[in-house]
């Protein structure tokens, strides 16, 4: 039996990690957030929901279940299909629609860890000096405050 809510969850987190250069500069550029429409290639969670596409009736049926929540309901993209194709399209386009909305909640996260973040207050050198912190995350702040956020998904 698969966990395809995890399996969906750890696909969310993979489009992230193998994106995260794009992930960083977003939060340091002028939005400082990221968006998964605007900051991540549009077929990213297509490649990944692609691989579900050739489940055996028994499996697609297991995966609408548990990702029932999530399921697609478009049904002209399965129109004309047989039975069997039909089940499989309708769980590759659930999978893709669970790994969607899972992505977003990651981003959602690390956004609010983004906005909580706030920078250390550098040592002074000397004593009669009280250096300012930098109030911009750098791409390796962001970096690391990412994979934080994926530690708890």
């Amino acid at each position: 039996m698969s966990d395809y809510r995890e399996e969906a969850y750890s696909d969310a987190k993979s489009i992230i990690e193998d994106n995260m250069e794009a992930v960083t500069d977003a939060i340091c550029g002028p939005y400082g957030k990221v968006d998964a429409y605007r900051d991540l290639p549009d077929s990213a969670v297509d490649e990944i929901a692609d691989s579900n596409g050739y489940l055996n009736p028994g499996d697609a049926v297991e995966l609408l279940t548990e990702l029932d929540k999530y399921e697609e309901t478009d049904s002209g993209l399965w129109s004309g299909l047989d039975w069997r194709d039909t089940l499989r399209s309708i769980a590759a386009f659930t999978y893709r629609n669970a790994v969607a909305a899972f992505l977003d909640e990651i981003l959602d996260a690390i956004n609010e860890a983004v906005d909580d973040w706030e920078p250390e207050k550098p040592e002074p050198k000397d004593e009669d000096e009280d250096e300012e912190p930098e109030d911009e995350l750098t791409p390796e702040q962001a970096e690391a405050l990412v994979n934080e956020v994926l530690e708890g998904f």
